[in-house]
Formats: structure tokens, C-alpha cells, sequence
């Protein structure tokens, strides 16, 4: 997830907060492991944010 407390007025150009959970060891999404994932995976975090940005621009049947 990705947080901007103006995100759809610019655009999420400058996000305040980031989550990301590993659902099957953290079910209830208690550990946020976005800092260590940028850390251990910096490639992972990047595909994940161009997948984001994927989804916020797509439109109705348009989405993947």
C-alpha cells in the first residue's frame, strides 16, 4: 500500500507511508516488512511499485 494524504490530487507523487504484509505468515497484518523488503529486494519493491501504478491509472475494463 502506498499512503498520500493527497494521493489522487497529485498524482501519489509524494507518499507519506508505505505496507507491505506477508499475508500467509502475517494474516492479520501486524508486521509491516516494506522497509526490510526495500532492503533484502529493492528489485521486488520496485516491480511492486510499477504494478501499483498500473492499477491506480487503469479504468474499468481496461484493468489487468
Amino acid at each position: 500500500g502506498v499512503y498520500d494524504p493527497y494521493g489522487k490530487q497529485n498524482g501519489f507523487s509524494h507518499p507519506q507511508m508505505f505496507a507491505l504484509f506477508d499475508l500467509d505468515k502475517d494474516p492479520y497484518e501486524l508486521a509491516n516488512i516494506y522497509n526490510a523488503t526495500v532492503k533484502a529486494n529493492p528489485t521486488l519493491t520496485s516491480e511492486l511499485h510499477g504494478l501499483l501504478r498500473q492499477f491506480y491509472e487503469c479504468r474499468g475494463a481496461e484493468c489487468p
